[in-house]
């Protein structure tokens, strides 16, 4: 006669095939004593309506098992360790909140409880969690998004039966934005560039005025941190009627090899900065593990700028990003260049990069034509 019992903080269903005794897990974690009495009630109704008391089934993998097998096929697949471990450890996450490894106690409301209740990792042993603030919508979404897909990988390669998560909807990010941003202003961006310039601190191992190259690369094309850190001279192709920047894959934000235009001031300033540079020598070495937003601080502080503005919305390395879109889009480009230059699956995601100044917002109503009265 098969029974529970309970092992590692699961309930496990025994019983014997020719004396030999035999177990598998219900799924169910300690406190879910229903739950498990339920699955061995299956189990006594399967093995009434077969004959026999033979085993049923073998179980489909626990999910964390699922995360594993996952986890060594995205790296099969180039995706960087980083990203694969930041899904993996959201996945564990999200699944030791709602107390399960089992596909079938998976569902949108438990999963939607796990999500609201989510805090900040603290990042001292001296804070406890339940003292850390809720994580914000976006990054409730990234949780969500790393366990749907591993959900949808898991159905494709039969590990599981079903993916109880499949039309459930994301929330919407701008109900409350964390970490807003902004576009440099013309003047703004030239005091961060000057005071790199002319500064002769050398701040997260970088000198001035190689953090006003890095400042100025990343304003004029828009590469992320990691990107630029993976650029030498013989990424540049400045001959030529067209003058580019090539990404590889392994280091491109999309994961494969993009190349993007570049402007003519920023062309005749390349020419000047790396003539001295060996051609296969990384331009930014490290850049990518450097605090970039101590950098910015310090440059912006000897600027007179405040790293956070009026508004609340912060002037970081990724504003640099920001300030190269922005621009694209105050370029007249239509909607799909600016969005092939930003490099985005989602026009959505361009348009979010558009900042406009008071000055501009106040020059657009000034130009609407008067009301007939």
């Amino acid at each position: 006669m098969a029974s529970l019992v309970l092992r590692r903080k699961t309930w496990y269903i025994t019983f014997r095939i020719a004396g030999q005794p035999r177990r598998y897990s219900t799924g169910c974690p300690e406190h879910d004593r229903i739950g498990a009495e339920i699955k061995l009630r299956e189990h006594h109704l399967a093995a009434a309506h077969a004959g026999t008391r033979a085993q049923p089934k073998t179980p489909p993998r626990s999910l964390l098992e699922t995360a594993d097998a996952y986890w060594q096929y995205q790296r099969s697949r180039q995706m960087t360790e980083k990203q694969a471990d930041g899904n993996r450890m959201r996945i564990r996450r999200l699944l030791a909140i709602m107390g399960t490894t089992d596909v079938s106690y998976i569902t949108e409301a438990a999963t939607q409880a796990a999500l609201a209740s989510l805090r900040r990792t603290p990042m001292s042993p001296r804070r406890k969690p339940e003292d850390m603030p809720l994580v914000s919508p976006r990054t409730r979404n990234t949780y969500l998004k790393s366990l749907q897909s591993l959900l949808t990988w898991g159905l494709r390669n039969k590990f599981i039966d079903s993916n109880p998560l499949a039309g459930m909807a994301c929330e919407n990010e701008q109900v409350d934005v964390r970490h807003a941003r902004t576009a440099y202003t013309d003047d703004e961006f030239r005091g961060l560039y000057q005071a790199a310039l002319t500064s002769n601190r050398v701040i997260e191992g970088i000198d001035g005025p190689t953090r006003a190259l890095a400042y100025f690369i990343a304003a004029a094309t828009g590469l992320s941190r990691s990107e630029l850190a993976s650029v030498s001279p013989n990424s540049f192709d400045l001959s030529g009627e067209h003058p580019v920047v090539k990404i590889r894959a392994a280091h491109s934000k999309r994961r494969r090899q993009d190349t993007l235009p570049l402007t003519s001031q920023l062309v005749s300033y390349l020419k000047l900065a790396l003539r001295d540079l060996p051609a296969d020598k990384l331009v930014f070495p490290g850049l990518e593990k450097r605090k970039t937003h101590v950098m910015i601080k310090k440059d912006l502080a000897e600027a007179g700028l405040d790293y956070q503005n009026a508004d609340g919305e912060f002037r970081d390395w990724h504003a640099l990003r920001h300030t190269y879109v922005s621009r694209a889009w105050k370029s007249g480009a239509a909607a799909h260049v600016v969005k092939e230059l930003a490099r985005h699956a989602d026009i959505r995601t361009t348009l979010s990069y558009s900042h406009n100044s008071r000055e501009e917002l106040r020059a657009a109503v000034d130009a609407v034509p008067q009301l007939p009265i």
